[in-house]
């Protein structure tokens, strides 16, 4: 990773000190505890825009849990979208949860080393197409965007997309923080 100082050895993130929160930030603070019951890593940084935190919460919240996409789906297009972006922190996060959905190991090895996996079901294989597509050509081929179109729907493939969105923006957050994996895990996305 990078050097972990802004300058002169300032740090680039300082834990949240809910003591020390006005009283906006600390609205937000406890309304992301309330609905996550834990504060992850990129709304930590977001506090610093109260705002932006709460907008993102929601949107985070909507394109995971609220949407047309099955689990599997979700934890399939993170996984992509931050192996990606290379954001250490996230994969180590949701890699676990892929795996915890079921997602078998050797495709979240295959994603992880960078490689395009196997994939036995037929949506979840034109989700890995497209969000493959969409976040290395910054395009999709006519023929991927109208299977996963034809396969999930349009309602869905606008999830699909938000959510594939939402990553990029915790992903930009956490590489800019530079924030490692969590628990002191050693990163395991390689060039």
């Amino acid at each position: 990773m990078t050097d972990k100082t802004a300058s002169a050895g300032a740090p680039r993130f300082q834990e949240p000190d809910p003591a020390a929160m006005d009283a906006e930030t600390r609205r937000v603070y406890d309304m992301v505890l309330g609905k996550r019951g834990k504060l992850p890593g990129p709304f930590r940084i977001w506090l610093a825009n109260p705002e932006f935190s709460e907008i993102a919460e929601t949107f985070g919240r909507r394109v995971r849990f609220g949407s047309g996409l099955s689990r599997r789906v979700v934890e399939l297009a993170t996984i992509i979208a931050c192996r990606n972006a290379k954001a250490q922190y996230a994969w180590h996060s949701h890699r676990n949860a892929a795996r915890e959905v079921g997602i078998p190991e050797d495709v979240i090895v295959a994603i992880r080393d960078g490689r395009k996996p196997t994939i036995a079901d037929e949506t979840e294989a034109a989700v890995y197409d497209f969000c493959h597509e969409v976040l290395e050509n910054k395009s999709v081929s006519d023929e991927t965007f109208h299977r996963i179109d034809r396969l999930i729907g349009r309602p869905a493939l606008i999830d699909l997309m938000g959510l594939i969105g939402f990553y990029g923006v915790v992903a930009i957050t956490l590489n800019a923080f530079d924030i490692p994996p969590a628990g002191g895990a050693a990163p395991e996305l390689k060039d």
